[in-house]
């Protein structure tokens, strides 16, 4: 067993111990899950030096792309018998064409954790470096305390994604007659974003969900909000839509499995074949599957509570402690 401190890098600014965010941990389904489940260190990948590298056994570091340069600079200057794990961030299409930065980086690592099994086998045609299908640790059974019954629900279908990113969600939701909604970023101002700001000629924080609101007037936009608040209100949907084309890590179909709501998604996901197998289609581009299958569910209720029960036994692989095990069996 690893005995020494451990340290996340990733993309969301920050430096911090979980004991400062422990109120996090219940439901905190992203990269930093790992900094709870390992009692890791975190810390924004730019603002990191090779100094603060010093006193830690293990670096887990997210393979952000705007960073990429900056921590190949760290993994090749890191402290002898530091053990690295380079994270895939994002979608496995973004590599397809890989920068150098990322190959020199996976090269020079230690582990490399894929967070995709269908991508499994191309990252490891890129690198000679130990690569394995891992993932990242997911808060089972705290999630599963925001379970709403299904006769408690509101007959609406939650859209997984922001309403400015796809139309296929939108597209197919109109079709099936049940009202349905979305969320839409909302613009920190912080110096980070004044990029986005100057790109759209605005100081509205509210820009996205304006235009999000103009362009679809029959779609109810919501602002983004708190983890913890996107569990409590979503977890009171009907069904969720999810046609999302990228193989990276399928968040909201482990939301709504460990919330025991029946989604619609696709296999790329790389969770829907194992947790929504009957409601999972094989592209983004199957509409008409989709159509059927929210039609079915709104429906025939014995389909619905088989689509909604049927992943109950089939999250262990994502608990914390199990994911912990699987790391640390990869690094002996």
């Amino acid at each position: 067993m690893i005995k020494g401190k451990i340290l996340l890098l990733s993309g969301n600014p920050g430096i911090w111990s979980p004991f400062e965010r422990i109120h996090e941990k219940s439901y905190m389904n992203g990269v930093e899950a790992w900094a709870f489940a390992l009692n890791a260190d975190y810390r924004y990948s730019l603002k990191t030096n090779i100094s603060d590298l010093q006193n830690y056994e293990i670096v887990i570091c997210n393979s952000n792309l705007f960073a990429l340069k900056h921590c190949l600079k760290l993994c090749l200057n890191r402290p002898k018998n530091q053990f690295w794990i380079t994270m895939i961030e994002g979608s496995a299409s973004d590599y397809l064409n890989p920068h150098p930065y990322f190959i020199e980086l996976i090269d020079h690592s230690d582990l490399v954790n894929v967070i995709n099994q269908k991508t499994l086998d191309y990252f490891r045609s890129l690198t000679k470096t130990r690569t394995e299908y891992i993932g990242i640790p997911y808060p089972v059974d705290e999630i599963r305390k925001f379970r709403v019954v299904a006769e408690n629900r509101n007959r609406k279908i939650f859209i997984c994604l922001t309403s400015l990113n796809r139309i296929n969600d939108i597209m197919i939701a109109r079709q099936t007659g049940l009202p349905f909604y979305i969320y839409e970023n909302i613009i920190s101002r912080k110096i980070k974003n004044i990029g986005i700001f100057f790109k759209n000629m605005t100081i509205s924080k509210n820009y996205f969900l304006k235009k999000a609101i103009e362009k679809y007037p029959d779609l109810e936009v919501l602002p983004e909000t708190s983890l913890k608040e996107y569990f409590r209100f979503n977890s009171k949907s009907f069904i969720w839509l999810n046609i999302d084309p990228r193989f990276t890590w399928g968040r909201f179909v482990l939301d709504a499995a460990a919330l025991g709501i029946p989604m619609v998604t696709t296999s790329s996901t790389g969770h829907g074949d194992i947790l929504f197998p009957f409601t999972c289609l094989n592209n983004e581009f199957d509409n008409e599957k989709a159509l059927e299958l929210i039609k079915r569910l709104s429906t025939d209720r014995d389909f619905y509570n088989q689509v909604s029960n049927y992943p109950e036994n089939k999250m262990n692989y994502y608990k914390p402690e199990n994911m912990v095990k699987r790391l640390f069996d990869f690094i002996k």
